[in-house]
């Protein structure tokens, strides 16, 4: 009988030195996740996951590091697991529909809906999704979800620069610069907010709005290529060849195979002939 009882206080003691381990090396990985030291992390959580390989968490964790490592095919691997054992984890649905957002959208638009009903309050993956309806050209889907990622939250300037996007693809042009004036209001600093709201000018011929918004873009981010290519686009309709021609070189600066800034410079350099 007392043999027993040691037997059993070993095992216990076992189980918790056991326990404890993980959620050290759980907590570590963590640190270097955070810390953008990927390798550290993915080393931390697999050793953790060789004591304890059914943990969604560690899983969860350890496929959001290979993710970031962009290994989409490792991270997705360890996606799978974790939700066959945690199905209702709407953080681990959501990891795995970014893990294929850029190869196929309509499985990863799949797993942000599931997150959504697990979760309803899930601002990201309505956005996520709605960014994705919104590239397959759904736009009235895509409208649907980043009015509900606004209402859930008010300050994210990025919602509503694509929900100005989605709004200047329905042609409803006022409510595209409201809602891009509002971005620039939240994130001043936002050279995208600039170069969409003056995208949406250029294309009404507002010139003369469109060229401040794209000077800002630009001192904002001076490698913002689509601005500096709008921008000499315009200024070659205005004949102004010397300053297109400018902004086409920095176009090619820093992005050398820009097909349209060949061709822009191409064309001027006919007409200056």
């Amino acid at each position: 009988m007392k043999k027993t009882i040691l037997v059993l206080l070993i095992l216990s003691f076992a189980l918790v030195a056991t326990a404890q381990e993980v959620e050290v090396l759980l907590e570590s990985g963590k640190k270097h996740l955070e810390a953008k030291r990927l390798d550290e992390a993915i080393r931390d959580f697999s050793a953790a996951l060789k004591i304890k390989p059914d943990n969604s968490e560690l899983l969860l964790q350890r496929g959001v590091a290979y993710l970031q490592k962009k290994a989409n095919s490792l991270a997705i691997a360890d996606f799978d697991k974790a939700i066959l054992i945690s199905p209702a984890n709407a953080e681990i649905h959501y990891q795995r529909a970014n893990a294929t957002d850029d190869t196929n959208a309509e499985k990863a638009i799949a797993d942000y809906s599931r997150a959504i009903v697990l979760k309803p309050d899930f601002t990201k993956a309505y956005y996520n999704r709605g960014r994705l309806h919104f590239l397959l050209r759904q736009n009235d889907l895509a409208l649907s979800d980043l009015n509900q990622a606004i209402g859930l939250e008010t300050k994210r300037g990025a919602f509503y620069i694509l929900r100005g996007l989605i709004f200047s693809r329905m042609k409803n042009n006022s409510a595209a610069l409201s809602d891009l004036a509002q971005a620039i209001k939240l994130e001043p600093n936002s050279d995208d907010a600039y170069l969409q709201r003056a995208t949406i000018y250029a294309i009404n011929q507002q010139y003369d709005l469109a060229k401040p918004d794209l000077d800002q873009a630009i001192n904002l981010n001076q490698q913002n290529v689509g601005a500096y290519l709008l921008r000499g686009t315009i200024l070659a309709f205005e004949k102004s060849y010397d300053l297109a021609r400018s902004d086409m070189q920095n176009v090619l600066k820093y992005d050398p195979e820009n097909k349209s800034a060949k061709d822009l410079l191409a064309k001027i350099a006919r007409v200056i002939k």
